[in-house]
């Protein structure tokens, strides 16, 4: 339904009501929006044109608070004093003319990742929607994990936790995503999956349901670890298990595919991970994003490029040699 079928259909006074209730709808989205990363224009827009699609925003837009890098405008936790990629010297992909500064450069931004985000989440839940499995995870995670929950249970724990802060950060990998890397992969039955910091384990979750694999996840933040064991519970998932700690103190003598996100990894942290896979049975596959592993045992044999929550990454496929 268009605002102008609805515009055109009422009395007088009615189109007064009904456009200043447009108008405060409208200006809630935005600042909505706003605070979660996506563009407040765009979909302000979006459903005073058309508001049927309200209730479709309240779907779709990001679980989470964020907030942009002043310096680079990537994205960010909410509460964020630093950013990572600044920190570490780590330039954009791309160079943005002269003229695309400030306000504009962000904007254009958030339009980007407000877009692609919406693709993949709404692709990636229609292509394994009659799966009863993964439509009952997907509203068990929308009842966790809501109104910033991932980056406060991060920013509460990650203080008190014997791990480099920037290890701790954040990020989404969105199920169609995650399936392109399973993919890339050659996941089978025979495969045991193993999740190196798995938040809210929707990844181990998903791996479950689409293969059927023994799946694991290990992660450092108890409140995602006690998260993800009552979605197991409640959905009695079989042949999945979290474990919390340091992914550097776990066994990893059962696991055949790893997944890692090492985006915000210190080289430290990755040459100590790196060094584990050593005692790991030849023809292990460990699978990276952003960076490469790159140690005499493992060879990259496979390499993609997909979409998480802040961007798109390069993700690197290394096996055991």
């Amino acid at each position: 339904m268009q605002f102008l079928d609805v515009f055109n259909y009422l009395p007088g006074k009615g189109k007064i009501i009904f456009l200043f209730v447009m108008i405060l709808l409208c200006l809630w989205v935005y600042f909505d929006a706003e605070k979660r990363g996506i563009s407040g224009l765009l979909w302000a827009g979006i459903v005073f044109l058309f508001p049927m699609v309200f209730p479709v925003y309240l779907i779709i837009r990001p679980k989470y608070f964020i907030a942009f890098c002043k310096n680079c405008y990537r994205i960010l936790p909410r509460d964020s004093i630093n950013c990572y990629f600044c920190k570490k010297g780590i330039p954009l992909e791309r160079d943005y003319p002269p003229t695309m500064t400030g306000f504009f450069r962000r904007w254009v931004y958030q339009v980007f990742l407000d877009i692609t985000r919406t693709y993949h989440q709404i692709v990636g839940i229609g292509l394994f929607f009659f799966k009863k499995k993964f439509l009952m995870l997907n509203i068990k995670l929308l009842s966790f994990y809501s109104w910033g929950t991932c980056h406060q249970l991060v920013a509460t724990e990650g203080p008190n936790i014997d791990i480099p802060i920037d290890t701790l950060t954040y990020g989404e990998t969105p199920f169609l995503s995650a399936w392109k890397i399973f993919a890339l992969a050659s996941l089978d039955k025979k495969d045991v999956f193993y999740d190196l910091g798995s938040g809210t384990g929707h990844i181990v979750f998903f791996c479950n349901i689409l293969y059927g694999i023994k799946s694991v996840g290990i992660d450092a933040i108890t409140g995602f670890i006690d998260y993800s064991n009552k979605i197991k519970e409640a959905l009695s998932f079989d042949n999945v298990t979290f474990w919390e700690g340091n992914f550097l103190d776990a066994d990893f003598s059962e696991g055949t595919v790893f997944f890692i996100v090492s985006t915000v990894f210190d080289p430290v942290t990755r040459a100590e991970l790196a060094e584990k896979f050593k005692t790991s049975p030849v023809g292990t596959r460990i699978i990276t994003v952003t960076h490469i592993m790159d140690v005499p045992h493992l060879k990259v044999i496979g390499k993609g490029r997909v979409f998480f929550s802040w961007g798109y990454e390069d993700v690197y496929l290394h096996v055991r040699t």
